[in-house]
């Protein structure tokens, strides 16, 4: 490997330098021999530091002569010592001219092969070091000034790497930036954020061909004493979830843009030319269409769209309502008015709620629809907090004595360990609420609200509380979200708008609380809500704060840190690590597997499992279990576990909360059961209640994939679990040969009624569809393949074979949704009786109901209205 052109000078020049000190060192060693003794402990401090002569070795050692042939400087020439001392470092730098030829470099030319080896190992050498800190500054946003420092002080310890942080992170020594808008404004362009998105990735960018782009425009104030802001436009890739947020655009002002045309031009002339010629990326074509999404908060939507905000009469984005004046506040009680649509929009034909024409037009796509509802800013920070400060502060006819918070508080605390890790912020007390982020009270509503104001609240408050409560977990999961339960969310969210009107007051009913009432349609078009989230975008735009240091140039600023960032990206590598951590010797064994090695965590990067309390309890077959101790012998890895022998529900209104896997379980077994990892597929919040526990599935936890094996064919393959018919997954939809199969699991699309049914196993749930393709191929390696003249009687998935690599490409795209619960997910309550749909369509004689909408035949119907939708246990 031949030395680079850049690193023979920066090695000759280091030489020259060294001997530059040593010549210095050895005249004022003179010096001080000239004098009287006085100064004799300053010639041994210098003696001491003084490096040997071998030095002067090393340096000619690096400097053949051989590799001087072409040079100006001829260190055979008897004056040549002299000259060569007073020769001027900075003019290597002439040898940057672009005339310049590889073999006119001094150092190590193309022909010079005798110190080859010796300069490929030193090169490498270095490199890695200066990569190394390079990802270190960028990873935790080292300022430039204390970068540089650091370089010296490794330079003077022997490091052979630049000496400026400029150098080191190749910093860009220019950026043209645009005044417009009132502003400045820097375009970094829709393909150039795409390919460094991309080359980041690795070889996750193969998962699909389409790159279809969610976008999310929002204001950030930079400093607390300036109104100076930012306003970036971000985008992420909807296909593929492990991409992290890019910067498309960013513009910095005193205020938002003055002018959204002039804002949004360059983003819409470059969003149209690629959406028509789309990117090349490493040889292969990708489609960019047109966004499906734009993630935005509520002054952020009205802004782009050209429209009323939320505080005005005509404010809400999806219906027709006038809002009313009630008590000082602009309220929306309705929940019946007529909704908006893309097409009348696009005409302006919604005078009262359009200020003008949206830049955004142009793109031809529908700001109805395209618009989310972005539920972090609608519900976790508008209509839970709203409820927490009504119990707190409200009116006194809902507003809860001291008592009620003192005794949460405190419960909420002593919760605290019982939390898996998977939380990264763990319950504060309710009287700290208004600091409360979005994800602490995302976290109340779905899984320690419910246990924690039970018969602490008023009955008709708490009641109210569930309705949100369920209604947003149905929504949100990925198992549960199908079109029949939207249906059913949207039904009880409108009846919790209308009974929090009656309980706290009409004049409360703002533009949040409305909102909710539109939410399932998002759900119908996008998928689960997380699947549309505002949370990446929002601690993407925390982090690129950071990235401003100073008010001046603050745009200058951040593309100056972003390309330094995507460079140092560009070159990171995954790492291989041992899932299994912290071996111990302190059991439980039983005398099968005494002689297994015993661990107390396995994380593979996606399932976290621990013996550990938090990260202990799962759900296995309907039936909740606590991990007391991981195994591992030659590859295999088990765990020991306790069941619970009693289950039963938690609640009843207003479903069922088996139903949404929700039970209270008591009675943990003393005999210890040995299960296969891959068994442990729904993570469990587990928390104390009185004499028992309430289990509760872990949203983030649903494992989008699966690789399932086909009982017929014995094939293997990727498939969505929405797919799964029934809670005990052992059958599963599959589309007709004449769809796009790639398509259809990459997309998740919802399953048919006439699609064929095959039985199947399920081999593994993964969080990523990537991993999850990479473990297909080691199953498939791993199982015996049938021959060619097996039977072809019903193979299942279209009569494939279980041998299938010629096919294995077109397999390995498939896609799956999380651990399903299509029917009802506990089979040990629903076991033996009919099915009631949680459309309310019920079974009357049901002792549970079933999520899947298949109804039974013969029974009878409950009312529609959800407060009718009570089973009975």
């Amino acid at each position: 490997m031949e030395c680079s052109e850049r690193t023979k000078r920066r090695k000759i020049s280091a030489k020259v330098e060294e001997h530059l000190r040593l010549l210095e060192k050895e005249s004022m060693i003179d010096d001080l021999l000239a004098h009287d003794s006085e100064n004799e402990y300053q010639l041994d401090d210098l003696l001491e530091h003084t490096e040997s002569e071998d030095s002067m070795d090393t340096f000619y050692d690096a400097c053949d002569q051989n590799c001087f042939e072409n040079s100006s400087i001829d260190l055979e020439d008897e004056n040549s010592s002299d000259s060569f001392y007073d020769f001027n470092i900075s003019s290597f730098d002439d040898l940057d001219s672009e005339n310049r030829v590889p073999g006119d470099m001094p150092g190590c030319d193309s022909d010079c092969d005798l110190h080859g080896d010796v300069c490929s190992d030193l090169e490498d050498d270095n490199d890695d070091d200066s990569h190394g800190i390079a990802e270190w500054a960028a990873e935790f946003n080292i300022p430039q000034t204390a970068l540089s420092a650091l370089l010296k002080i490794l330079r003077r310890k022997g490091l052979d790497i630049p000496m400026d942080g400029r150098t080191l992170m190749s910093t860009d020594r220019s950026c043209n930036v645009a005044n417009m808008a009132g502003g400045s404004y820097y375009h970094f362009g829709i393909e150039n954020a795409l390919i460094a998105e991309l080359t980041s990735l690795g070889h996750l960018a193969n998962v699909t061909d389409t790159l279809t782009l969610r976008i999310n425009i929002d204001g950030l104030p930079l400093f607390r004493s300036s109104s100076l802001s930012l306003w970036p436009i971000l985008g992420m890739i909807k296909e593929i979830p492990e991409c992290s947020v890019f910067v498309i655009g960013v513009y910095s002002g005193v205020s938002k843009p003055a002018n959204v045309q002039e804002y949004l031009q360059e983003f819409i002339v470059d969003m149209k030319a690629i959406s028509q010629s789309g990117i090349v990326y490493n040889g292969v074509h990708f489609r960019v269409p047109l966004p499906d999404a734009f993630i935005c908060d509520a002054p952020a939507r009205a802004f782009l769209k050209c429209s009323k905000g939320h505080t005005g009469y005509y404010g809400c984005e999806r219906c027709t309502q006038k809002g009313q004046y009630i008590n000082g506040k602009v309220a929306y009680p309705e929940i019946s008015a007529e909704l908006r649509t893309d097409e009348q929009f696009g005409r302006q034909g919604y005078q009262q709620h359009q200020l003008s024409a949206s830049p955004l037009n142009d793109l031809g796509i529908g700001l109805v629809t395209s618009f989310v509802l972005d539920y972090m800013h609608l519900v976790c920070l508008g209509a839970m907090r709203k409820l927490i400060f009504l119990w707190l502060k409200g009116p006194l006819k809902c507003r809860q004595s001291m008592k009620f918070f003192v005794v949460m508080s405190a419960y909420m605390v002593s919760i605290r360990q019982y939390l898996p890790s998977n939380f990264a912020r763990k319950p504060r007390s309710l009287f700290e609420f208004s600091t409360w982020k979005a994800t602490e009270l995302r976290q109340f509503l779905l899984y320690t609200g419910p246990v924690v104001l039970l018969n602490n609240i008023p009955s008709i408050m708490y009641r109210n509380f569930l309705l949100l409560s369920v209604s947003m977990r149905i929504l949100l999961s990925p198992a549960l979200c199908s079109p029949d339960n939207c249906d059913y969310a949207e039904e009880i969210l409108k009846l919790f708008v209308t009974d929090f009107a009656a309980i706290y007051g009409a004049e409360f009913v703002s533009y949040n609380m409305h909102s909710l009432i539109h939410l399932a349609q998002d759900a119908r078009n996008f998928g689960p809500l997380d699947s549309v989230p505002a949370f990446p975008f929002e601690t993407f735009l925390g982090k690129l704060k950071k990235l401003v240091r100073r008010p001046q140039n603050p745009v200058q600023q951040l593309v100056r840190r972003i390309h330094e960032k995507q460079k140092v990206a560009s070159q990171k590598t995954t790492s291989v690590f041992s899932p299994l951590k912290q071996l111990h010797f302190s059991g439980p064994l039983i005398n099968s597997i005494a002689t297994w090695e015993q661990y107390r965590r396995y994380n593979d990067g996606q399932t976290l499992i621990s013996s550990s309390r938090g990260d202990d309890c799962f759900s296995v077959g309907g039936r909740i279990l606590i991990v007391r101790n991981i195994l591992s012998h030659s590859g295999t890895v088990k765990v020991l576990c306790n069941f619970f022998e009693t289950a039963k529900s938690f609640f009843t209104y207003p479903m069922d909360s088996s139903c949404l896997g929700i039970l209270f379980v008591f009675n943990l077994s003393e005999d210890l059961q040995l299960l296969p990892l891959e068994e442990l597929k729904t993570k469990m919040v587990l928390l104390p209640l009185k004499t028992g526990y309430v289990a509760l599935p872990l949203l983030h936890y649903m494992l989008p994939f699966a690789i399932v094996e086909f009982i017929n064919s014995g094939g293997l393959a990727v498939i969505p679990t929405k797919w799964f018919i029934g809670p005990e997954e052992d059958e599963c939809y599959w589309p007709p040969a004449r769809m796009n199969m790639a398509k259809a699991v990459i997309e998740q699309q919802d399953p048919h009624t006439d699609w064929a049914t095959y039985k199947l196993t399920v081999k593994r749930k993964f969080a990523t569809y990537e991993i999850a393709r990479t473990k297909l191929v080691e199953y498939e390696q791993n199982t015996d393949v049938p021959t060619e003249s097996d039977s072809t009687e019903n193979m299942g998935r279209g009569k494939r074979k279980k041998r299938w690599n010629g096919v294995l490409e077109q397999m390995l795209r498939i896609h799956v949704c999380a651990d399903t619960c299509t029917a009802s997910i506990h089979p040990q309550v629903c076991a033996d009786t009919s099915t009631a749909s949680i459309h309310p369509e019920v079974c009357a004689d049901t002792s549970t109901a079933s999520i899947h909408p298949e109804v039974c035949a013969d029974t009878s119907t409950a009312s529609i209205h959800p407060q009718f939708f009570t089973i009975i246990c």
